[in-house]
């Protein structure tokens, strides 16, 4: 879950728009917004098991041409060096 985000001034008189440009960034690192966007709106359990399949053979697709691409790269290679 997301942990407290505190920020306090550095130095004296530190200008707040610098402040507040560290608390956006630490919120970010913290995935905070991310997380409260995800936990906005009830997902039934059906709709997060089909975005999960989605995104595994999205993932799946994607490592299957890349590695397609570094065979055919290697290949390349290979007939370069005997000429």
């Amino acid at each position: 879950m997301a942990e407290n985000v505190i920020v306090t001034p550095r130095f004296k008189g530190e200008p707040f728009d610098k402040m507040l440009r560290r608390f956006k960034n630490k919120c970010e690192r913290a995935s905070i917004v991310k997380d409260y966007k995800k936990h906005e709106f009830f997902d039934k359990p059906s709709a997060k098991k089909n975005r999960k399949n989605q995104e595994l053979k999205r993932t799946k697709l994607n490592n299957k041409r890349k590695e397609k691409s570094l065979q055919e790269r290697r290949k390349i290679l290979a007939n370069q060096r005997f000429r």
